[in-house]
């Protein structure tokens, strides 16, 4: 996500909430995915009908696809097959793969810190963190894009050397 910091707030508000909805219910809200996809369009609107911004739509909708195909597979949600293509409207096509390994760690890191919390049999009434048939998969999305956001230029400029 290439925006302004202060900008940001708005969204970064939003996935925080998604984070706590999907770990707390295993659900993502429409309404917070359609928001998030409305602050981005209100964002973007002077750039409408830029190149660079219509190659961020084509993969979104292919990123929309394949979560699809998961989905009807069973091997992913409904709210996550909506929320990491909306998601991946804010990051710029030649960043793609800064977020995607950013979204790998994230991954990696909150099914440990979910796998952990379940272990510890703390009797949690969230059933994100407590249904063990199932892992939710939108606080990894959206903690990745708030790293990506807020860190991601840091971590890029370590990384690159």
């Amino acid at each position: 996500m290439n925006i302004p910091p202060l900008l940001a707030l708005l969204p970064a508000a939003v996935l925080l909430y998604i984070v706590y909805s999907d770990l707390r219910d295993l659900r993502i809200p429409d309404w917070s995915v359609g928001l998030l996809f409305l602050l981005f369009a209100v964002g973007q609107a002077p750039d409408l009908w830029a190149v660079p911004l219509a190659w961020r739509v084509v993969v979104a909708l292919a990123v929309f696809g394949i979560c699809f195909v998961l989905f009807a597979a069973h091997l992913l949600g409904g709210g996550d097959v909506k929320l990491l293509p909306v998601v991946l409207l804010y990051v710029p096509a030649e960043r793609l793969s800064w977020y995607f390994l950013t979204l790998s760690v994230c991954v990696i890191v909150t099914f440990s810190v979910i796998r952990l919390v379940r272990r510890a049999d703390l009797n949690w009434r969230w059933r994100g963190l407590s249904d063990d048939a199932r892992y939710p998969l939108g606080p990894a999305i959206a903690l990745a894009a708030l790293v990506y956001t807020f860190l991601g230029q840091t971590v890029e400029t370590i990384l690159a050397g």
